[in-house]
């Protein structure tokens, strides 16, 4: 009984050691619970934390981006309505329709009288004279011309060398017939141009006469009958009178050679030259030097070419006064360089 009773006092004691370590294993696991919730509550503060800090410096971020798309956005803005009030105030020079093409191109704002000139032939077609400063766009407008009508463009420039065999051509040694831009304008059709013809001989240029005048002239091989589209025009930088200070080499031609020439002035075209010119300062620094050299009597050439070309020389890197000997004064004296550029500031602008 001793023993049983020992034995039961023993198994109630190992029962309790069993219940208290099982009371124990449930604190330590209540304790890790609590521990756990405590890390994830941690954790769950921290991320909320960094996600606050984070959206609000993000929010800022994109605000300060917004401000300056806006300011970008506002100066982009001025700078088209800048622009476009520097268009509207720009003439743009007219356009010409080319026949043979069906395309339009830009052209000096006389041509469409030259045009109207060229297509009045109810009774005649009319040979036509452009006179005109060096530089005028006169050749350019003839070819224009020739375009527009659809016609053949046969250019000959003249000079105090040309001959009677340069323009009604020749018999060669074999026998056979040369023949030239003036022949083949005349028997096929077109328009002839015949270029800077006050630098030609007044004696030579009276064989023009006939064929001016006449259906049907003699050429050295055989007589040759006018075709009905053929239409000469001259270009000249004078009147035909002889030479002037700009102009010394020029010749006087003969009083019935020149009444056979209806007489068309052709002026310097601002529009298409600023057009051309792609420099609007560079421009006014020209229209100025053509101002003082206007004012003081001054006999230089100040054409379109100084204005086109010089633009170009300034965009390859050389320096304004540079530009200027080259395209402008060519060894003037200084005295006529400096009231050429009485009053003008040389000083280039920055590009933007």
């Amino acid at each position: 009984m001793l023993r049983e009773q020992n034995g039961l006092v023993f198994c109630r004691a190992l029962d309790e050691r069993v219940w208290l370590n099982t009371k124990n294993s449930r604190a330590d696991l209540k304790r890790k619970e609590k521990t756990k919730m405590a890390e994830q509550d941690y954790l769950r503060l921290f991320l909320e934390e960094k996600t606050k800090t984070f959206q609000e410096e993000l929010e800022k971020q994109v605000a300060q981006k917004v401000v300056e798309v806006e300011q970008s956005m506002r100066d982009k803005l001025s700078e088209i309505e800048r622009l476009l009030t520097e268009a509207r105030q720009i003439k743009l020079p007219p356009k010409v329709k080319i026949e043979e093409s069906g395309m339009e191109e830009m052209a000096h704002n006389q041509l469409q009288d030259l045009v109207d000139i060229l297509g009045a032939c109810s009774r005649n077609k009319k040979t036509v004279m452009l006179v005109g400063a060096a530089g005028a766009g006169k050749s350019k407008m003839v070819s224009q011309c020739a375009r527009v009508f659809g016609k053949e463009f046969y250019p000959m420039s003249i000079g105090a060398q040309t001959t009677k065999s340069d323009l009604m051509g020749f018999m060669n040694a074999q026998g056979e017939y040369v023949t030239t831009p003036v022949r083949m304008a005349f028997e096929n059709g077109g328009i002839l141009l015949l270029d800077e013809i006050d630098a030609g001989n007044s004696g030579t240029l009276t064989i023009l006469n006939n064929l001016l005048s006449n259906n049907e002239i003699m050429f050295p091989d055989k007589k040759v009958a006018k075709h009905p589209d053929f239409q000469c025009v001259c270009t000249a930088n004078t009147y035909g009178r002889g030479g002037t200070l700009e102009y010394v080499g020029r010749n006087r031609l003969d009083a019935a050679t020149l009444d056979r020439f209806v007489i068309f002035n052709v002026h310097y075209d601002l529009d298409l030259e600023k057009y051309l010119c792609k420099n609007d300062w560079y421009h006014n620094v020209i229209q100025q030097m053509r101002n003082n050299a206007e004012k003081y009597d001054i006999k230089i050439i100040i054409s379109p070419r100084a204005c086109i070309d010089g633009a170009d020389l300034l965009d390859a890197g050389f320096k304004v006064k540079e530009v200027l000997d080259m395209v402008v004064f060519k060894g003037v004296s200084d005295d006529v360089r400096s009231k050429i550029l009485e009053g003008i500031d040389l000083k280039m602008p920055k590009k933007k």
